[in-house]
């Protein structure tokens, strides 16, 4: 696959994307794909989910493998950095469960690198845009995820279903009280501190809860937020990165 050019908006071109309501199909420019898609560049080009998030997928799968940490928030920052990764796209639908499970494995020695591989493979399955298409934001729905792969959900055991929903719920209840116009950094985060505190209520589970990062994508996101958003920088506080 050829080399993406772009980490924010059209991929291919660096155009700000066009949304709408209703889909109509995209040919991905890479690998040819055909999908129904409510994003769309101005000059025609088009990038599948699969190949959108193909390499941050891999980079995952190997910090997550990896880590020793019981921070996921640090762990997903960490991630959300790396240059593979759009300032918006479905990697971080997958993303949200892999440090979940990973922290989770770290903190109690359970759930072992299959659940961890598990995660991503299912948060891998929610395609971008879910936020306002379906009406459940793929950071929100990648916590109950988490849960469901700890707990070996089904649809015919009662609690673990019911814990792995009331994750989500949670999650998307946090996600939409916060308001705005999608942001996948922020609502990440905030899916990520809703499940720290769920997993100590709920899964005996004490992860190390990190501390309230301070967004440094503001001039990179387009819609951003601004003050609306928790995580935007206080006045006279350091935003200078790589991401900005």
């Amino acid at each position: 696959m050829e080399q993406k050019k772009f980490r924010d908006n059209c991929m291919v071109c660096g155009a700000e994307l066009e949304h709408s309501a209703m889909p109509a199909e995209g040919v991905c420019v890479y690998c040819g794909a055909r999908e129904q898609s409510y994003f769309h560049c101005p000059e025609g080009h088009y990038v599948c989910n699969s190949c959108h998030a193909n390499e941050a997928l891999i980079k995952m799968t190997d910090y997550c493998l990896k880590s020793k940490s019981t921070n996921p928030l640090e762990m997903l920052e960490e991630l959300m950095a790396e240059d593979s990764v759009a300032m918006h796209g479905p990697e971080h639908h997958a993303m949200v469960p892999a440090v979940l499970v990973a922290a989770y494995r770290n903190a109690t020695g359970e759930a072992g690198d299959k659940a961890v591989l598990e995660a991503i493979r299912r948060g891998s399955k929610v395609p971008g845009g879910y936020c306002g298409i379906y009406g459940a934001c793929g950071a929100g729905v990648g916590t109950g995820v988490a849960v469901a792969v700890i707990t070996g959900s089904t649809p015919l055991r009662a609690e673990a279903r019911a814990l792995s929903n009331l994750m989500s719920a949670k999650a998307l209840t946090a996600i939409a009280e916060q308001g705005g116009v999608r942001c996948c950094k922020a609502c990440s985060r905030l899916a990520v501190q809703t499940a720290v505190e769920f997993f100590r209520q709920y899964l005996n589970c004490d992860l190390d809860p990190g501390t309230n990062p301070r967004c440094s994508y503001v001039k990179r996101n387009r819609q951003c937020n601004g003050h609306n958003c928790r995580y935007f920088p206080k006045p006279n506080s350091d935003i200078s990165s790589s991401n900005v």
